[in-house]
């Protein structure tokens, strides 16, 4: 009968031990998130059919009628929200904000005007905040006129 006891208590103590070890090891993968980071951020005219950046840069002619921003990411969590905001002369011009798919992946985000007119020339900054962090400052400008 004490044999019994002590078997079953061994069990028991084993039983236990697994569930505690099977719940720290949840909540750690439940808690302790990869951290988010961006890598490659790239404001170009526009990509070429392999989604790779034409003309990148920091300053762009006048006359140009569309930019592109482009950027890879790891470590995006399901419900993440990233923020993208265009400004000109520290003014918001355009903002868009979408979710991110759990994982890595690559984004792409145009500035371009409804009436197609060149974008106005003067020192510009994009930024990108994920769930209301900022990740993220592009500055570039458009050169003025014969410059």
């Amino acid at each position: 009968m004490a044999r019994i006891r002590k078997v079953a208590l061994l069990r028991l103590m084993v039983l236990v031990g697994l569930v505690f070890f099977l719940a720290a090891w949840g909540l750690r993968h439940a808690f302790v998130r990869e951290p988010f980071q961006l890598s490659q951020v790239i404001v170009c005219e526009d990509l070429d059919e392999k989604l790779q950046p034409l003309n990148p840069g920091s300053s762009f002619p006048y006359g140009s009628r569309q930019l592109c921003l482009t950027f890879n990411y790891q470590g995006a969590h399901e419900g993440d929200r990233l923020r993208i905001e265009w400004l000109h002369e520290n003014r918001l011009i355009y903002q868009e904000s979408v979710s991110l798919p759990s994982g890595s992946g690559n984004k792409v985000f145009y500035l371009l005007k409804e009436d197609a007119s060149p974008l106005p020339a003067g020192k510009n900054k994009v930024t990108i905040d994920l769930n209301g962090r900022r990740r993220a400052d592009v500055e570039f400008s458009i050169r003025p006129p014969g410059k």
